[in-house]
């Protein structure tokens, strides 16, 4: 008998028309937050991961971790590794 899964909602907000230099003051004063910020040309996006975005994260990071250490493909993580880079 399969059992139903429920999945908690993460928590996100997207705000339009925010400059790189607000973008680069609020990466300095939420860097020990759990909140995670994500910018595209003005556009900037507030996420609160939830438990079961962790969960899954790492368990999809394990997988393909064992898949390219069978495959003997060279693999780089970044983890939550953060861009200052404008132009990209």
């Amino acid at each position: 008998m399969a059992t139903a899964v429920r999945l908690q909602p993460e928590q996100r907000v997207l705000l339009r028309g925010v400059s790189w230099q607000t973008y680069n003051a609020l990466l300095d004063d939420l860097q020990s937050s759990a909140v995670r910020l994500t910018y595209d040309r003005g556009m900037l996006e507030l996420m609160s991961p939830s438990q079961d975005h962790e969960r899954f994260k790492t368990l999809i990071g394990r997988i393909i971790e064992m898949f390219t250490e069978e495959l003997d493909i060279p693999l780089q993580s970044g983890g939550s590794t953060t861009w200052r880079k404008e132009d990209l």
